[in-house]
């Protein structure tokens, strides 16, 4: 060792290391020591600002607003007419009786509210007291129903004879036996005056469910908040740092500047003080220990001294044992490289020999090392380029239909998806597959994507022919979707028709494949895509009216769907038709339809179009309903709404088409009684089998199952849960748990993969979704129970 230690570039070497092992990390530690330290304090600002802007706005929204509708609502009651006219109320109680009721059920209705105890009235000319539940004297209420803690009747009264203008004040009262502390709200009311006297109101906050909300619109748990009134009497506090309070209490009632920080400094500590007042004149105190928020922080000074120690007695010497030992690890990092390539069944290179690394030379196995690490990061790149097109399809179709954030910018969007918008300018193209039978049985098609590719490859040709890009979705088997980012300003929405146009009849000519199209206006912004969507698919609902294989325009849609609200069925109704269907419930379903002309066709007198266009829609619910029970569909009705409304051939009345219709459905209804049928609970073992097959796709959901199965969303979402007592997204999320704890205790896939497999895009959403349902991170779970197996 002492030659080693004689040598100059070993003692220069050996004192690099100390500089770079410890003597860097401790000098980092300090800096960020201090810069956390400078951090915290502003984020410890921020907060005691944010709580105190949300917290007043919130309490406002759920506690005294109501009450101000509540007290307005009073003041404007007529019933006030009926008091006033009556000098002797409770001998003449029987009298006004109705009134009476129709006044405290209204009453009754404030009691929604979690916050309030009890509603009253004071009327002073006759000491009476009216709540929902009581109309008699003041003495009586105070003796049997609700009093005071500590205040005798005569005290009581006089508070009650006061002038008030929204004044709270913190009482107790004993209510039905139980001690419970409030907040009393004490207003005179203008209107209601008897011998220039005002009746007052008053009404009981519960104190406890206010502390209760405070406490749970807190982040940080040692937060001390103090409500006040305007006389500085504290109403309510939420107070788990009982040291700050002792320090406080004659400090609390000093007035601060308002929207300001304050602090107060003690021998020991330093306090962060945040004051806010509302419209209301509630006064709001936020009061926070620097020393108990800065605890964590604080330790690390000690952390830091350790380590400094720790590194000059047990630094050097460590490093010298360490030089001295010839530890190689580059053996021990390839075997794990080559066992994860094995069990990946990849190929690598090198691989001939590849056990008997002992025989090798350093360079050659740090040539290998490296290979393998070229190796994987192709894997993965590979992965990550098979993913990518899902991933982009996904994204597309939710900015679609909304359910990407609106605030989203184009930077996001590129480093999220690798999607990247060369404009601001806007189209939704939807496109639906009408018919391909020919091109079908010529070309011995099993499925659509074929089709689909076809459709794309075509028209994206014909759409970018002005440097414009487009994007296409996947929508639907039959449904496809494309958003034009129109990068040309002077291109319009006609000329944009017009080489669809061109490409649809290209396609139809050559293909046998026919198209219809809907079209939305141009819009600007990310943003919009929503809402062009919308457009389009306004647009595409002219089909019902003019016939397919046309392209439509939005423009088309305004002239000609000017009241969508008579033509089309609405998802309630819906749900109502296919109940009765599922049950066999003649009777029923008889009714609606009987509602349904008895309220369009009879009192609206709609236009010609839009009762076709019910129809329409009738009859599309009549398709799906037949395919749920598994019944054959009228080919006798699908002819006549050919006839009617397709080819206008006019030979029968609206009337007599509406009851054509109604006559089909009333019919499954008697095949589902006759039969004895349960389709509804063997629609819902369906639907669990298809979630069991699918659960690993990200994109399963509600609405996607709703359309598999030719159903509303809301009627799937309700027959679930009436059938199993779970909502369809937790038996999702449950099975899709489930699946992975196997995976995890049985398989060496990595968390990410294990969030792939079971249908989670982003592997931290799914972290969060087990660690919520299981209490366990995946890794932690892992470990766990395979090490228990």
């Amino acid at each position: 060792m002492l030659k080693f230690l004689k040598n100059r570039d070993f003692l220069v070497k050996l004192l690099l290391s100390y500089f770079l092992v410890f003597f860097i990390p401790f000098v980092a530690g300090l800096y960020a020591y201090y810069n956390g330290y400078s951090i915290s304090l502003n984020n410890l600002k921020s907060y005691s600002k944010a709580i105190m802007t949300n917290l007043p706005s919130k309490i406002n929204d759920v506690t005294l607003r109501p009450l101000e509708l509540i007290e307005e609502s009073i003041n404007a009651s007529p019933f006030y007419l009926t008091l006033i006219s009556n000098h002797n109320l409770l001998a003449s109680k029987n009298d006004i009786i109705l009134d009476i009721r129709n006044f405290t059920q209204q009453l009754m209705l404030y009691y929604t509210s979690p916050f309030i105890l009890e509603i009253g009235i004071y009327i002073p000319f006759e000491n009476i007291i009216i709540t929902p539940n009581f109309f008699e004297s003041s003495k009586l209420y105070y003796d049997y129903i609700i009093r005071p803690i500590d205040t005798d009747y005569l005290d009581w009264l006089n508070l009650l004879n006061k002038s008030y203008n929204r004044y709270f004040m913190p009482m107790s009262f004993l209510i039905r036996g139980q001690p419970r502390s409030t907040i009393l709200f004490l207003h005179s009311l203008p209107y209601w005056t008897f011998q220039d006297k005002k009746a007052t109101l008053f009404i009981l906050l519960d104190e406890e469910k206010l502390n209760d909300f405070i406490k749970s619109n807190v982040l940080y748990e040692n937060s001390n908040i103090y409500v006040l009134n305007s006389d500085n009497t504290t109403l309510t506090q939420y107070v788990p740092d009982k040291n700050i309070d002792s320090l406080l209490k004659d400090t609390i009632k000093n007035s601060f500047t308002e929207n300001s920080l304050t602090e107060m400094k003690t021998k020991k500590d330093k306090i962060i003080l945040y004051y806010k007042s509302d419209m209301y004149q509630w006064k709001y105190i936020i009061a926070i220990s620097s020393q108990s928020f800065f605890k964590p922080i604080n330790n690390m000074k000690i952390y830091l001294l350790l380590y400094f120690i720790f590194s000059l007695i047990l630094g050097l010497p460590t490093i010298v044992l360490l030089s001295l030992k010839s530890y190689r690890p580059v053996d021990e990092i390839k075997n794990i490289l080559v066992s994860k390539f094995k069990k990946q069944k990849l190929s690598y290179p090198y691989s001939e020999g590849i056990e008997n690394i002992e025989d090798k030379s350093e360079m050659i196995k740090l040539k290998e090392l490296a290979s393998l690490l070229v190796a994987e990061e192709e894997f993965l790149r590979k992965q990550i380029n098979e993913f990518l097109p899902t991933l982009q399809n996904w994204f597309l179709e939710h900015l679609l239909v909304g359910n990407i954030p609106s605030a989203i910018s184009e930077k996001e969007v590129f480093e999220k998806y690798q999607i990247k918008f060369d404009s601001d300018l806007f189209m939704v193209i939807l496109v639906e597959i009408y018919d391909c039978q020919n091109f079908e049985l010529q070309k011995d098609i099993t499925d659509y994507s074929f089709v689909r590719f076809i459709i794309f490859n075509i028209l994206n040709e014909v759409l970018t022919s002005q440097n414009n890009k487009v994007y296409n979705v996947i929508l639907g088997e039959k449904k496809l979707g494309i958003i034009l980012n129109i990068v040309d300003h002077n291109d319009t929405v006609d000329s944009i028709v017009g080489r669809l146009e061109y490409g649809k009849n290209f396609i139809q000519s050559n293909f046998a494949i026919l198209l219809t199209i809907g079209v939305s206006t141009i819009k600007k912004g990310i943003s919009a895509i929503n809402t062009c969507f919308e457009e389009a698919e306004k647009a595409l609902s002219l089909k019902f009216i003019s016939g397919n294989v046309k392209i439509y325009k939005f423009s088309d849609a305004l002239s000609q769907l000017k009241d969508e609200t008579l033509s089309f069925i609405t998802p309630e109704m819906e749900n109502r038709i296919l109940e009765c269907i599922l049950n066999g419930n003649k009777a029923s379903l008889e009714e609606i339809f009987k509602n349904i002309h008895s309220k369009i066709f009879v009192s609206d007198n709609i236009p010609i179009i839009q009762a076709k266009l019910l129809c329409v829609n009738l009859y599309i619910l009549y398709e799906n309903a037949c395919r749920l029970i598994n019944y054959k569909s009228s080919s006798e009705l699908f002819k006549i709404i050919e006839n009617e409304i397709i080819t206008k051939t006019n030979t029968l009345t609206l009337d007599d088409l509406f009851f054509k219709i109604q006559d089909n459905f009333i019919s499954l209804a008697e095949f589902v009684k006759n039969n004895q049928l349960s389709f509804r609970f063997t629609l819902v073992e369906k639907v669990k089998t298809y979630i069991d097959e699918m659960y690993n796709d990200p994109n399963l959901s509600l609405s996607l199952i709703a359309e598999k199965f030719n159903i509303t969303p809301q009627y799937l979402s309700s027959l679930f849960k009436e059938k199993t007592g779970q909502n369809l997204s937790d038996y999702i999320t449950h099975l899709r748990i489930e699946k992975a704890k196997l995976l995890l205790t049985q398989t060496n896939y990595s968390v990410n993969e294990i969030a792939l497999k079971v249908g989670y895009i982003y592997p931290n959403s799914f972290i969060n979704v087990f660690k919520k349902k299981v209490g366990l991170s995946p890794t932690k779970y892992r470990t766990l129970y395979s090490s228990q197996n």
